[in-house]
């Protein structure tokens, strides 16, 4: 028993400094992943994103758009309309309660874009369908926002999740 333990411990131990020297030898930081993921958010690649997620990097990620403006991945994903994007970092667990710097919400976002499918996969995801933002000094709620659009499946969808105005 003690020799197979010792040969179990051996072999993690091996793999562990194998597994290391790849990781340094690839050149592939955490620094570097992060990287490629807030590059594939820009580029709207869930691919590459995909990629550097499984790698450990953050879905909740805040990347830099210009030098003064910085948003949260999932938000981004949802301002561009990328369903797929979104569906990634979903699944890797990102926030879907995040938001935008000046307050506005993914769900927010994705109405605005008048996206159905992204719109039920933050629902779906938990995501709070009375989470409204100030703008313009007026408060817009999600239900307000679809009304807007006048895109009934919007408000459909908006009302069965119980959102209020």
């Amino acid at each position: 028993m003690k020799t197979q333990r010792k040969v179990v411990v051996g072999a993690i131990a091996a793999l562990f400094v194998l597994g290391s020297w790849w990781f340094a030898a690839s050149g592939l930081s955490p620094s570097a992943i992060n990287q490629r993921f807030a590059q594939a958010v820009l580029n709207g690649d869930p691919v590459e994103a995909e990629w550097a997620l499984e790698r450990n990097a953050n879905p909740n990620a805040v990347i830099a758009i210009d030098p003064e403006t910085k948003a949260p991945a999932i938000c981004l994903a949802c301002g561009s309309g990328n369903e797929e994007l979104l569906r990634t970092l979903l699944k890797h667990g990102a926030n879907p309660n995040l938001t935008y710097p000046d307050g506005w919400t993914t769900l927010l976002l994705a109405i605005g874009n008048e996206n159905v499918t992204m719109v039920r996969l933050l629902l779906e995801s938990g995501v709070d369908p009375n989470q409204g933002a100030k703008r313009d000094s007026q408060y817009h709620t999600p239900l307000s926002e679809a009304k807007r659009t006048k895109r009934e499946n919007l408000i459909s969808v908006l009302k069965q999740a119980g959102a209020k105005e």
